[in-house]
């Protein structure tokens, strides 16, 4: 090497140029472009709208405080809900909470109202006040599924019975 001062310079200057012409990492979980991001939005909304429709069920915090109006919330699932019941019929719970039965009943009322408004038949949609629905498990399915999922091969169900019915019980196994 005749000159290395001469080539120094022109080292950092091709190593300025090589570092700038790098783009920063890409992340496998960002979403890439609005297309991208719009699919994930409509998953989840598929995902919130089954959720709705297998809970069946408006929650006093769907209302104002003290109030027979649904708040933004409460519209949102009702919307959901009520596309459901459209074209299927079926109960819808309403949890009364800690609401007077007048204020209980003027919620029954606005919500009804809601449903027809937006094309549910009045007599389609029965109301209670009850617990969500689904498909529900038993807790000896719930094990099982756990056992399969997670893991957890230690956990195994026994069934006795006492008097006239049945109990399930579940143990671990070490």
């Amino acid at each position: 090497m005749k000159n290395p001062s001469r080539l120094l310079p022109v080292l950092l200057l091709a190593a300025l140029a090589a570092a700038g012409c790098r783009s920063a990492p890409a992340h496998d979980d960002e979403p890439r472009g609005i297309r991208e991001m719009w699919v994930g939005q409509a998953i989840d909304t598929a995902l919130v709208g089954q959720a709705l429709v297998a809970q069946r069920t408006l929650y006093p915090y769907h209302f104002g405080t003290g109030s027979s109006e649904l708040n933004d919330l409460g519209r949102r699932d009702l919307d959901v809900l009520a596309a459901h019941y459209a074209k299927n019929s079926g109960e819808l719970n309403v949890r009364r909470g800690d609401a007077a039965d007048e204020l209980y009943r003027a919620r029954l009322d606005k919500v009804a109202e809601a449903l027809v408004a937006a094309g549910v038949e009045r007599d389609s949609v029965t109301f209670a006040d009850g617990l969500p629905g689904g498909d529900g498990r038993t807790g000896e399915q719930v094990l099982k599924i756990l056992a399969k999922t997670s893991g957890l091969g230690g956990i195994s169900t026994t069934s006795g019975s006492s008097g006239g019915g049945s109990d399930s019980t579940a143990t671990r196994t070490q």
